[in-house]
């Protein structure tokens, strides 16, 4: 997908309920509250590579990021939605020479350091990028692009702009790339479909 780069999609997958195995269980309709797991998915293998369980069910994504950032390798690319841009996690990448594309969280801060520039247009819209800067907890600073995907088609939930974070080169990988590379995220969740069918 990425010539001279491991592209790695994560996501996150709730652990269904299954049959009431548990005999204090067997009178009631209710199941058990599911569990949680993060996934790593390497689309040139068409397999999931790591799988982070947590049997918590009340716990957050973000909590089993720490395992993840452990398994980060230089020249990884890992394509990631919303719930994974957090800023102590994205300078994990960094210091390991490794890459991100990650949708933008609504929370996460950033100071602008270029404006918008058109850059072209894919199949879902049209593509800007700037210059932009975001500052971990420890008052490290990086910068990075922020690319937004002015969308043909508002999403389910009525967004009308996809917006990512990454710190991908400019002159390696350009943001009609990077805008591809997110769309190509769905094949995880294809994945994660195919095996609650099974």
């Amino acid at each position: 997908m990425l010539p001279g780069y491991r592209v790695k999609f994560l996501d996150g997958n709730c652990i269904e309920a299954t049959e009431h195995r548990l005999e204090v269980l067997r009178g009631t309709n209710a199941g058990a509250l599911p569990g949680k797991a993060l996934v790593v998915f390497d689309p040139q293998l068409g397999m999931a590579v790591d799988v982070f369980p947590c049997e918590d069910g009340h716990a957050q994504e973000r909590s089993l990021l720490l395992a993840v950032a452990v398994t980060i390798q230089a020249q990884d690319v890992y394509v990631m939605d919303r719930n994974f841009c957090v800023l102590e996690f994205l300078f994990n990448f960094h210091k390991k020479s490794a890459f991100f594309v990650a949708r933008q969280h609504g929370n996460t801060p950033y100071k602008r350091l270029t404006g918008l520039s058109f850059v072209g247009n894919s199949a879902t819209g049209k593509v800007f990028e700037q210059e932009v800067e975001i500052t971990a907890p420890t008052g490290e600073t990086l910068q990075i692009r922020r690319v937004v995907v002015t969308l043909n088609k508002p999403t389910r939930n009525d967004d009308k702009n996809l917006i990512l974070l990454t710190n991908l080169s400019k002159e390696e990988v350009d943001a009609l790339k990077v805008a591809e590379l997110y769309r190509a995220r769905w094949a995880l969740k294809r994945l994660f479909k195919s095996w609650k069918v099974i």
